[in-house]
């Protein structure tokens, strides 16, 4: 069985605000700076698709609304 491509678990998993703060001490601690600013990229990059999928729901939410 093929596996999933890994970072659109990651980005999913990261929407949760509990599991970024612990990705992000992890790295922190035990990786590179480098390794550190990636991290922090996908952090942001998993909130702005959050923020984007509730604007548009909220959007087509009151779409439907008389």
């Amino acid at each position: 069985m093929p596996s999933k491509p890994y970072k659109p678990v990651l980005l999913e998993r990261l929407k949760n605000q509990e599991y970024s703060i612990n990705y992000l001490t992890e790295v922190f601690q035990n990786e590179t700076q480098e390794a550190f600013l990636v991290a922090l990229r996908n952090v942001i990059d998993a909130r702005a698709r959050q923020s984007l999928e509730t604007t548009c729901w909220t959007k087509r939410y009151a779409e439907t609304q008389p």
